[in-house]
């Protein structure tokens, strides 16, 4: 069992949208490297579906690569996952995302900018 689990996006012509994922070994797993051609935020856009159908296939690998968990276990989580909707939640945001990253830009509104946020104005 791994407690981590690194995902590392990129965008190179020889990329694809979705990227393919190297899901081997159970348990092995602790990065993984997502490769998008650079028009990967259109693509996102103009493919909602195959977007959403992408990320749910990511979150099923990295919960069967990372975990030792019994299968019953993993499928009680799933079915608390959809009687919550804590998955579709989650994806109904990522439109949202996209425009205010269109209306704001990348060097405001970056992931990074969250973790490294700037410091508090003093009082």
């Amino acid at each position: 069992m791994v407690d981590e689990v690194k995902l590392f996006v990129d965008e190179t012509a020889e990329g694809e949208n979705p990227p393919k994922t190297n899901f081997e070994h159970f348990g092995c797993v602790r990065e993984q490297k997502l490769i998008w051609k650079p028009n990967m935020i259109e693509w996102t856009r103009d493919n909602v579906v195959p977007f959403r159908q992408f990320l749910f296939r990511l979150l099923l690998e990295i919960l069967f690569t990372s975990t030792i968990d019994p299968m019953v276990d993993i499928k009680k989580e799933l079915e608390l996952w959809e009687k919550q909707r804590s998955f579709e939640r989650a994806l109904g945001s990522s439109p949202t995302s996209i425009a205010v990253l269109d209306l704001l830009g990348s060097e405001k509104y970056d992931l990074n900018n969250w973790i490294n946020s700037a410091p508090a104005p003093k009082v």
